[in-house]
Order: structure tokens, then C-alpha cells, then sequence
């Protein structure tokens, strides 16, 4: 009887834990996601980027701008770029949604300290 569990539980976890074939590269793959919220360690410019790959578009994209505030964009024209100065302790964020078939939805900041011209980079992915 013990064989017979021992038997059932590892047929269950190796059907569990199988690939599921349905993903192929070519289905319909909906986004909606974002890179973590920073604040500007230092006066500095930010610019923020978007772009896909593949077959799809970007419905909306939220950025923050130079006071820290949120900014929609609906159907940006990619490859979207934005740049501006912002000051130490200014939040800077993008999210994104979307859909891609058989491709990526990338979004992505960059932020250069005036002083010193420090760059931390952040970005995100999401598609197939």
C-alpha cells in the first residue's frame, strides 16, 4: 500500500511539474507591468525608454516626470523615448500595458547624476 502512495504522489508531481506545450511562440501574450519605483539618489536627468519586439503595440505607458508626478501616455509611437533633469529624491517610475505575439514588450530608465555622472539602469520584459 505504502508503494502504491509513494507510486501515485510522484505521478502527480511529474504531471505538476510538466511543460506545458501551449505557449508557443506565436500566442497572444498580455502585459501589464512595471519597473521598481526609485527616487534620484542626486540631481540629475532621467530618460526613460519603450519598445517591443515582435508583432504587437503598447496601449499605455505611466512615466513619472520631473516633479514626480505620473504621466499616461496612450499608444506612445515606439521606440518611445523621454528625457529629462530631475532633482534628488524626485520618484522615477515607468509601467506599461500591452500585448505582443511572439515578441517583447521592453520598458526601461536610465538615470546620469549631474555630478560625477554616476547611471543606474533599470528595465523589464514581458512577452514571449
Amino acid at each position: 500500500m505504502q508503494k502504491l502512495s509513494r507510486l501515485l504522489f510522484l505521478s502527480l508531481v511529474t504531471l505538476a511539474c510538466s511543460k506545458n506545450d501551449n505557449n508557443s511562440s506565436n500566442s497572444n501574450h498580455s502585459c501589464d507591468f512595471a519597473v521598481a519605483q526609485i527616487n534620484a539618489p542626486s540631481d540629475g536627468s532621467v530618460k526613460y525608454e519603450a519598445n517591443i519586439s515582435g508583432t504587437g503595440s503598447i496601449s499605455t505607458l505611466v512615466i513619472k516626470t520631473a516633479s514626480g508626478a505620473d504621466s499616461t501616455i496612450n499608444s506612445p509611437t515606439l521606440p518611445f523615448q523621454k528625457s529629462f533633469d530631475i532633482a534628488s529624491g524626485t520618484a522615477i517610475a515607468i509601467s506599461a500595458k500591452g500585448s505582443t505575439t511572439g515578441g517583447q514588450i521592453e520598458i526601461k530608465y536610465t538615470f546620469t547624476a549631474t555630478v560625477g555622472g554616476s547611471v543606474s539602469t533599470d528595465k523589464k520584459e514581458c512577452g514571449n
